[in-house]
């Protein structure tokens, strides 16, 4: 068994590996096993309608043939719709195991053990309940043959079938024993199938009340702080009952989506069971085969309706235990939690056939109240026409008349009648109105013969209605109307040639084989084309961009690589506590040193092991803000972390953010092996499944001044001219490396930020930057190839975005476009780091990118509102006439209305803005506020 499979499911992966439906099962066998079932049971049904069209005039046979027919073609629905949804059948099981991975506590240990010990129970019943059912049926045949083989002398008893109507479609004198087999085999195959994905389905619904009931244990273990109960100020991080509930809601979003997918997965089959269920109770045949039939649909839907049942019950009890929780001695920001969550759970979970009929134990108590049903299986008296004359006081029986027959004015006869040896010495019937003489040949081979009369007309008809053939072999019937015209001799049927016995195996092989060598090829067929059909429409761009992300070709993107700039944090490809990144559920890529193969040393190219994963060896220690912060963006958030003793800073997307993790990962990539120190410094990447979700991780350096933006915004202290221009070069060192095409063994490819703002600019403990936030970089092949999937406009960045992409008109095939737009961003940043620098000892209060005509900072302007404002009343921020007065920040005043020019074509270049602002410092060489050392 799977190791990850817990042990209670044994049972179940047996009953669905021997039907091809197990999910872990290998495909190839899964599809064989899956074929040759579906080919027995279609099968079945085949020669069971070839069968009952033969017997269609016996309609007694008929009619009871009809619901086995019914039977097959629900347990063929199972089977298909099994699979079809053998992907979501896969999840389930996957997400079983996963859970039992993933709650460790010892109370929600023992939830999992009791609802598993309860799935076994329900399987070992539900199989114990079919079988039995339906083994008086499957006896039927064997009480002759056990009784002809040792009780002979007592006579002999005729051979049956399985199902009746085989003894029209076969001649058993000669394929008794093979017609029989394949029966049981095809039974036992159905009997299979319907337990095997009826049981699975069973413990699917028990995981999910499992789920439902840690839920309401962990409400119960929620710790409640009487002391911040009131306290609207208190900090979310120190609310235990907060996070304890947070953690609730996920599990119950889990559990949620678990169940529907229990619904989703078995619908359709539920569907055709229960219509088929509906129109096999409407028959009233008592017989044995019928019963057994009828009474195991009965029993199998209770034991569907039961666990349903329970996860009706289980996902509605939350409510409850929400309200039994002590949410009022929680906080007000916990209690909305509360709220929330007890909204959700007063809509239960159900499990519908077909979205029309639920199942529950209530919807199953209608099927016993109907009496047509039951009437069957406890043999009671009664009709509708007695229910009628019950429940209506008013209406007089009399008033029915009966059906009146029909009356025969022809002539009446004599016949004789007598039956077998009795034939020698005849009786003589009177008032008949036909007489008729037969041959019958049974099952065992021995003619019997009869003689008789008949005074019903539609008895007459019968008989005589349909003449039988003179060559047939199994009975005839000769039918006169006149006195004593039945005798002299009977009908002759066919003698069965034996030497033709060969020849009439080879045909019914034949009849055997052709259908099911049909149905096998049409099954074949259908599979393929569905497959070929999906992988053409299918489209998965994650999952293209996520195996592209881990192929060969971009295994570096995630491997952590030696850096010059942070030493203690990289080894050099030796050290033992080297990181590496890998994917969630992967302990195995390639290695990535520079210099080193890639492989084993023998060309098989085989990966090499890798022990540690990035995200196991740093610890979260606190959460420095969604975006902007720490060098965040999107929807990302940012978290101070430790590893080995080292602060760190760690990125986290969710997994809707996949793109934005690969383009910032491949980027950084590309500037490993020449990094820059006014470049964040990149540790690694890597993706790490937590509870509920799957996060993806960049880890960088932490800088513990935050972001340009706070540092500019908090800070008590105006900065100095030396710390104003050390800024703005470290920020300009930074753009240039970016948008500088570098060649050589360590070189890189020209790049556009897109994204420049104070936000993604961290500052250094040295007082210099590093630009941050590279998801939205591009390149120029990206361009080329148009792989860039992210919007000119990232979200977030309206006051930093030029005119050009304001007003659509930029050439979004030209990097240069973009690198000149970069070029409009920083000289909005250059101003905002101008306004806190002091001159003449007075230095302005930060103000963000036109403020002036956007005070409200917590509402960010529209694109239109940006649109009209910067690129139709062509406004820029406003140039302090303070500045005039000194050289430095009139030539920084200057350098920066360059570098916002309307125009793209007339802006400054990368290089000439620091070839600009370093003839400034050189001009301000005795400024004693200026002490830079120039490279």
């Amino acid at each position: 068994m799977d190791t990850s499979t817990p042990s209670y499911l044994a049972i179940n992966k047996l009953l669905a590996s021997l039907s091809g439906v197990w999910p872990h099962q290998p495909i190839v066998t899964k599809n064989i096993v899956f074929i040759i079932m579906l080919i027995l049971t279609i099968s079945q049904s085949y020669f069971q309608i070839y069968g009952a069209i033969l017997a269609r005039s016996n309609v007694d046979l008929f009619l009871e043939t009809i619901p086995n027919i019914l039977v097959d073609f629900s347990v063929a629905a199972k089977v298909v719709n099994c699979f079809f949804n053998s992907k979501k059948m896969k999840k389930l099981l996957i997400t079983l195991e996963k859970d039992w991975i993933k709650f460790n506590s010892e109370g929600e240990i023992q939830i999992l053990n009791e609802h598993g010990v309860r799935a076994r129970k329900l399987t070992l019943t539900y199989f114990s309940v079919i079988c039995g059912t339906i083994t008086p049926f499957m006896v039927i045949p064997l009480v002759p043959i056990i009784y002809n083989n040792f009780a002979p002398a007592n006579g002999t008893l005729p051979k049956q079938m399985l199902y009746a109507q085989y003894d029209y479609l076969f001649n058993l004198q000669v394929s008794y024993y093979p017609v029989l087999i394949h029966s049981y085999i095809a039974t036992f195959a159905f009997i299979n199938d319907i337990i095997a994905i009826d049981t699975m389905c069973m413990v699917f619904v028990q995981h999910g009340c499992a789920l439902f009931s840690i839920i309401g244990y962990n409400l119960e273990q929620i710790e409640i702080n009487s002391t911040i109960k009131n306290d609207i100020n208190h900090s979310r991080f120190n609310d235990k009952a907060y996070h304890q509930m947070s953690e609730c809601i996920r599990r119950h979003n889990h559990a949620l989506k678990y169940a529907k997918l229990i619904e989703d997965a078995h619908n359709v089959s539920y569907f055709f069971q229960i219509g088929i269920d509906m129109i096999c109770f409407s028959f009233t045949d008592v017989s044995i085969r019928f019963a057994a039939f009828t009474s195991t649909q009965l029993a199998g839907l209770f034991l569907l309706s039961y666990p349903a049942q329970q996860l009706f019950d289980y996902s509605v009890k939350i409510y409850d235990d929400i309200y039994n929780a002590g949410w009022y001695k929680t906080s007000l920001r916990t209690r909305k939690l509360f709220i929330i969550m007890s909204m959700r759970s007063l809509i239960p979970c159900q499990i519908t056939a077909g979205k029309f009929y639920v199942l529950d134990l209530a919807n199953f108590g209608k099927f016993k109240k109907k009496k047509t049903i039951m009437s069957l299986l406890l043999g009671e008296e009664g009709s509708f026409l007695e229910d009628a004359q019950n429940n209506s006081d008013n209406e007089n029986i009399d008033d029915y008349d009966e059906p009146k027959k029909k009356v025969y004015n022809g002539p009446r006869f004599k016949c004789w009648s007598c039956q077998g040896d009795q034939c020698k010495t005849p009786t003589i019937c009177t008032d008949a109105i036909v007489c008729w003489k037969a041959s019958v040949r049974e099952i065992n081979g021995l003619e019997r013969f009869e003689r008789a009369c008949t005074n019903d007309p539609d008895h007459a008809n019968l008989l005589c209605g349909k003449s039988s053939s003179k060559t047939d072999s199994t009975y005839l019937i000769d039918c006169c109307r006149n006195d004593l015209c039945n005798n002299g001799s009977f009908p002759l049927l066919r003698e069965i040639d034996v030497q033709n016995n060969e020849e009439y195996a080879f045909k019914l092989t034949m009849s055997i084989l052709g259908p099911i060598i049909g149905i096998f090829i049409f099954i074949i067929g259908t599979i393929l084309l569905f497959i070929f059909a999906r992988r053409i429409k299918r489209k998965r761009p994650l999952v293209t961009k996520r195996n592209k992300l881990l192929s060969d070709a971009d295994i570096d993107s995630l491997m952590i690589h030696n850096s010059s700039s942070t030493p203690g944090l990289i080894g050099n490809g030796n050290n033992p506590h080297e990181l590496r990144a890998t994917a969630a559920g992967e302990s195995t890529l390639r290695e990535f040193n520079d210099g080193k193969s890639l492989t084993s040393g023998s060309g098989s190219g085989l990966p090499v092991l890798v022990q540690r994963t990035l995200s196991k060896h740093v610890s979260l220690i606190e959460c420095l803000g969604s975006g902007g912060g720490n060098g965040g963006g999107f929807n990302s958030e940012v978290w101070k972390g430790s590893w080995n003793g080292e602060s760190v800073a760690v990125k986290i997307y969710l997994s809707h953010d996949y793109s934005y993790w690969q383009s910032e990962t491949e980027v950084y990539s590309q500037l490993l092996t020449s990094r820059h120190d006014n470049i964040l410094g990149y540790i690694g990447s890597d993706v790490t499944p937590k509870p509920g979700c799957v996060q993806m991780w960049i880890v960088t350096q932490y800088h513990p001044l935050g972001s340009l933006y706070n540092h500019l915004n908090r800070s008590p202290h105006p900065l100095t001219l030396h710390q104003t221009i050390n800024i703005c070069l470290g920020i300009i060192n930074g753009l240039l490396y970016l948008h500088t095409e570098i060649n050589g063994t360590k070189g890189k490819k020209a790049m556009a930020h897109r994204n420049l703002k104070s936000k993604n600019i961290l500052v250094k403990n040295n007082g210099s930057c590093v630009i941050a936030e590279l998801a939205s970089t591009i390149t120029q092949e990206k361009l080329d190839n148009n792989s860039d999937d992210h919007s000119d406009i990232p979200p977030g960045t309206k006051r930093y975005i030029s005119p050009e992409i304001l007003d659509e008109k930029i050439n979004s095939k030209c990097l240069e476009s973009y690198r000149r737009a970069d070029i409009y961003s920083l000289g909005l940043i250059i101003w905002e780091v101008c306004r806190r620098c002091i001159s003449n000892g007075v230095a302005l209060d930060y103000m963000a990118p036109y403020a002036d005509y956007f005070p409200n900072l917590s509402h960010e302007p529209s694109i239109d509102e940006m649109r009209k404002l910067v690129y139709l009343d062509q406004r820029r921020p406003e140039i302090h006439n303070r500045w005039s007065s000194d050289p430095a920040l009139s030539g920084l005043g200057k350098l920066m209305c360059e570098c916002w020019h309307d125009k793209p074509a007339a802006r400054l270049t990368i290089l000439r803005v620091k070839k600009t602002l370093i003839n400034l410092v050189k001009l301000s060489g005795n400024d004693t506020r200026v002490h830079l050392q120039l490279d």
